[in-house]
């Protein structure tokens, strides 16, 4: 399965690594594709909002940056990779605008779908344009379930980690 993360997916409590999306998403493997939008957004991030956000921004930059150029499975055994986008042309025929950043995280979701037909495609995202975009192209969504984004959650499971 190809999994697709939205940029705010990667700034939760519980870092993007240490979930098992393999069994969140029933899924024998997982690849994380990281299109090029998602750095651009994380970048962004990174030097202009709070404190929290520029930390769990530089965090996640750090993680892709090694992740990505490792290529190999990483805990739960996830695989992350690169992913490109669609060309200008080809998301203009699909009604997709490269000005908009949700526009061109789902493009690249669409260029994996069109290139790994017989492999599910999932995006990961809580951004309702993104959801409209992607049913209405016929691309699977997904959302992270609360425990990954409840910072209490996280926190107790953390504690309850160095316990064990």
């Amino acid at each position: 399965m190809n999994l697709f993360l939205d940029s705010m997916m990667y700034l939760n409590p519980v870092p993007a690594e240490e979930i098992d999306f393999r069994t969140l998403l029933d899924s024998t493997s997982v690849t994380v594709r990281v299109p090029p939008v998602t750095l651009t957004i994380l970048e962004g991030l990174k030097s202009s909002h709070s404190p929290n956000v520029r930390s769990r921004s530089a965090w996640a930059l750090n993680f892709l940056a090694k992740a990505l150029c490792s290529r190999v499975a990483g805990r739960h055994g996830t695989v992350w990779l690169s992913s490109p986008a669609l060309g200008l042309a080809e998301m203009a025929r699909y009604g997709l605008d490269s000005a908009c950043s949700e526009d061109c995280f789902v493009a690249a979701a669409l260029h994996c779908k069109s290139s790994h037909g017989s492999q599910r495609t999932v995006v990961m995202t809580d951004d309702i344009e993104a959801q409209l975009t992607c049913g209405h192209l016929q691309i699977e969504t997904a959302h992270l379930p609360f425990q990954f984004r409840n910072p209490r959650f996280a926190a107790r499971q953390k504690y309850a980690q160095r316990l064990g």
